[in-house]
């Protein structure tokens, strides 16, 4: 195994460590260069790819979802669009606030934060066949535990990398999600103006063809 593997490897590994020790490890992580931006990007895919399978692979009491009519593609996209939002807002806020992280530096925390939703979206979809329906409070409980967990670690992540107070990274991590939702109606909003703009051309070049 070629010294480059076997590099990637070792910081895949380190995120277990910024698993159950967050705060020294996302310090290390930027300081130490004990991460590294390939290995987050294949955290992004498994969680992608995790996500994808526990809403596909969950047994029937507890996957309320039509599988029939989901769209991977689109139910994958749809996955990673929420980290790759939080990366460009976050991003965008800090340029402004004073934060001392890079862009590859947010987008590696994010990366090593999304491994509690790696890992127990596969034990969910264990759970999902093992649990009965009045046991579902357990399942409830890991859905949202993995939910907790990682924000936590995206927190811990935000305070490391921009070099934040507390109080600071929790204020700026409140408005990334406010900036989120900007991004999304600015987009929503300028495909509707796009689709217009289509539309009316459209109609006008059928206009003009049928008058010819």
């Amino acid at each position: 195994m070629s010294e480059s593997i076997k590099a990637f490897f070792k910081t895949l590994r380190y995120s277990f460590h910024i698993l159950v020790r967050p705060i020294d490890g996302f310090w290390d992580m930027k300081h130490e260069r004990r991460g590294s931006l390939p290995a987050a990007l294949l955290l992004y895919v498994l969680y992608g790819i995790t996500y994808v399978m526990q809403q596909q692979l969950t047994g029937f009491l507890f996957n309320h979802n039509n599988i029939e009519q989901m769209n991977i593609l689109a139910e994958l996209g749809g996955a990673l669009l929420i980290p790759a939002l939080w990366c460009i807002a976050n991003w965008s806020l800090t340029t402004l606030m004073d934060g001392n992280g890079k862009m590859r530096d947010i987008m590696m925390a994010t990366g090593y934060a999304l491994l509690p939703m790696i890992l127990i979206n596969v034990l969910l979809i264990g759970m999902s066949y093992i649990l009965s329906l009045e046991e579902g409070s357990i399942y409830t409980f890991f859905s949202g535990f993995q939910i907790v967990w990682t924000l936590l670690l995206a927190l811990i992540g935000t305070m490391s990398v921009h070099e934040f107070t507390f109080g600071k990274a929790v204020g700026t991590s409140l408005l990334s999600v406010v900036a989120m939702l900007v991004i999304i109606f600015l987009v929503m909003l300028a495909v509707s103006v796009i689709q217009q703009i289509v539309g009316f051309g459209y109609s006008l070049f059928k206009e003009v063809s049928f008058r010819f």
